[in-house]
């Protein structure tokens, strides 16, 4: 992170259980919140969160195998399949020998929350899931223009064989004011560029990743689907998503919070993929109001 948070907190690494070294955060005080990450998404995208309910909570988030502080695994992108991220947050979780009880997550940490309660369901007492989609996202995606999942999958593979040229070209542009506008002209972004700053600080962390792995990440992420899992998770959950997301669009958010039997949906209008970056006070509101329902003790902590 650029810059520190503004509660407690440090770095940490460990060796997760295939080797593989991964760095990570520990914040504020409390109960565990596990947020799991996003696809490659950098640790910094929860410091709104982390920030506004780190006098509640002690926040565990990590860096994806692969990407950013932690290390690319042995088996290379064999190894970036959600049972193996899932793997890395029970290493974490058995290092600082605790039990989350909230899990949630960004984008992809919505597949890997659902993974991980339905397998451990533990002490977790709640859900925060964050404009994801329970599975095959790539199927679900709107890309503009009609298009199959096996185009899309297609697709994605050939940009995969273009990483080194698409990492240029993020490392020169991504983090650049006109490249937000450029965003949102196509719909990719949106807000009112009243969190600018945030988006580009999380830019600045995630330009530098090798878009390569980060393809090949997304297509494992795509061969996984918790749908068959979701009317066995019987948690509260809280499913947000963007009224403009077309990463995960609206009506895969609805699914998803139907399909859970304690689901709640939040649409935040002209949110895009990355509503947590364009309208992170709002996302809060709604956190805020479902964590006081769900869990009030802790919670008495926070102003």
């Amino acid at each position: 992170m650029q810059r520190p948070l503004s509660v407690p907190h440090e770095f940490r690494h460990a060796q997760s259980f295939d080797g593989t070294r991964l760095r990570y955060l520990v914040a504020g005080e409390g109960p565990l919140f596990v947020l799991c990450p996003g696809l490659g998404t950098p640790m910094v995208s929860y410091r709104k969160i982390i920030e506004r309910f780190g006098s509640a909570f002690r926040f565990l988030c990590w860096d994806p195998r692969g990407f950013l502080g932690s290390s690319v695994p042995a088996a290379g992108a064999r190894a970036l399949r959600v049972e193996d991220h899932v793997g890395d947050l029970m290493r974490l979780l058995e290092v600082e020998r605790m039990e989350p009880l909230v899990v949630g997550g960004w984008s992809m940490g919505v597949q890997l929350s659902l993974a991980y309660v339905h397998a451990n369901p533990g002490d977790c007492q709640a859900l925060a899931l964050i404009n994801g989609a329970a599975g095959s996202v790539l199927s679900g995606a709107d890309l503009g223009v009609p298009i199959g999942e096996r185009a899309a999958v297609g697709l994605v593979k050939a940009m995969s064989s273009a990483g080194p040229a698409l990492g240029l070209a993020a490392r020169a542009l991504l983090d650049r004011q006109p490249t937000i506008g450029i965003l949102r002209m196509l719909g990719i972004a949106g807000g009112d560029g009243a969190h600018d700053d945030f988006f580009r600080e999380v830019a600045r962390e995630f330009k530098h990743h090798d878009f390569e792995l980060y393809l090949q990440m997304l297509l494992r992420l795509h061969e996984h689907s918790a749908e068959p899992l979701l009317p066995e998770i019987e948690l509260p959950a809280l499913v947000t998503c963007g009224t403009h997301d077309r990463m995960t669009p609206p009506k895969l958010a609805r699914k998803l919070a139907s399909d859970l039997p304690r689901g709640e949906l939040v649409e935040i209008k002209g949110g895009t993929h990355y509503t947590m970056l364009e309208y992170p006070e709002e996302l809060n509101r709604h956190l805020e109001g479902f964590l006081r329902r769900v869990l009030p003790e802790p919670m008495k902590r926070v102003a």
